[in-house]
């Protein structure tokens, strides 16, 4: 299984998915010349950095707190078979 880990190049935090993740770019470009002498540097922030930079805005779900992920299947087999074992 190939398992890919987002991390933000600011503050190390790691993650299992994109969910959240900003890629924050920076282009030079000179006005008499389009197309020449054009240097792009791109990371990966988290959000929470963005925020504290002013580049997003926070908003209401940022204080909520994320639902637990939806259970897996062996989750929800652990469950059926507790709930019979149990009867």
């Amino acid at each position: 299984m190939i398992v890919t880990t987002y991390t933000c190049d600011l503050c190390s935090h790691k993650q299992g998915t994109p969910l959240d993740m900003i890629e924050v770019g920076v282009t030079v470009r000179a006005l008499d010349r389009s197309g020449t002498g054009v240097t792009q540097e791109r990371q990966i922030w988290c959000r929470p950095c963005c925020i504290k930079r002013g580049l997003v805005f926070k908003t209401d779900l940022d204080d909520a707190v994320r639902d637990d992920p939806a259970p897996t299947i062996e989750d929800l087999v652990r469950e059926i078979v507790h709930e019979e074992t149990d009867l």
